[in-house]
């Protein structure tokens, strides 16, 4: 495949690894995405080989929450539709941007995933007060529409997000639903997980018709299936791994990757 057998290890323990914690917390990208750059792939080519592997463990979470997502059809399709917007609009910035554009937006970008992750314990505390203070005016469990104005706009912001960049895109969107969204956090989870693989398919086709000569094919094969075998065994590893030792993982790897994208710049390198 052009690469050593430890390259290989390393990628696939990522993929794995990005799977499982999709599952259970989400991020997984700031595990594979700087992995793939320490192992030599361009930044812009790791991002959307990365995006394009990480598409079939999307499948196997929606599978996962299929019944959810059956009883959230009152709001599903007007927020796919503007997460497949967003996530056009995002692809297409990546692709038509400079390469230099995105070397110096990838550091930025790993550093505002990195505070969703450190700071999802908090807001999903705050999310869950909040749900249990609309319970006591009985707030339908599942969710209902209309979609709102604001909440097709935030997410159409965070699909350009993801278009972009994958990582914990997924953290920002259960935070904007939890406040925005009406029912149960488990059908915002499940939407959410929806909602990601949709800007996930939808960049996949972009870069596949307008960037097919930039996607590492190595690193799409690696990562699709150790994603997929991770995100199967999630629920299984997530039940005896605390969450706590999962996002610590995503942050030193995630702070590794942005100290490795970032030192060039800063010395001039």
């Amino acid at each position: 495949m052009g690469l050593d057998l430890w390259q290989v290890v390393v990628i696939l323990l990522a993929g794995f690894w990005a799977g499982t914690i999709n599952t259970v917390v989400g991020s997984g990208t700031l595990v594979t995405f700087p992995v793939l750059v320490a192992m030599g792939f361009p930044p812009v080519t790791a991002q959307m080989s990365n995006a394009m592997g990480l598409v079939a463990a999307g499948v196997s979470g929606v599978f996962g929450f299929r019944r959810e997502l059956a009883a959230s059809k009152a709001v599903l399709p007007a927020l796919t539709i503007a997460s497949l917007a967003g996530g056009l609009v995002g692809a297409f910035l990546l692709m038509v941007l400079p390469e230099e554009v995105f070397g110096i937006a990838a550091p930025i970008l790993i550093a505002v995933a990195i505070c969703f992750v450190v700071f999802q314990p908090a807001l999903s505390r705050w999310v869950r007060r909040r749900k249990a203070g609309e319970d006591q005016v009985e707030e339908p469990e599942t969710p209902t529409g209309p979609v709102s104005p604001v909440l097709w706009a935030l997410i159409f912001a965070a699909g350009i997000y993801g278009g972009y960049f994958v990582a914990a895109q997924g953290v920002l969107l259960l935070g904007i639903m939890g406040v925005f969204l009406s029912g149960a956090l488990v059908y915002a989870n499940a939407i959410k997980t929806w909602l990601s693989l949709a800007v996930n398919l939808i960049a996949a086709v972009s870069y596949l018709i307008f960037a097919f000569d930039r996607i590492d094919w190595r690193a799409v094969l690696l990562i699709a299936v150790s994603s997929m075998i991770g995100a199967s065994l999630g629920a299984k590893i997530g039940r005896r791994i605390k969450p706590f030792w999962l996002r610590v993982v995503i942050v030193v790897v995630g702070v590794a990757g942005l100290v490795n994208l970032a030192w060039p710049l800063l010395t001039g390198g």
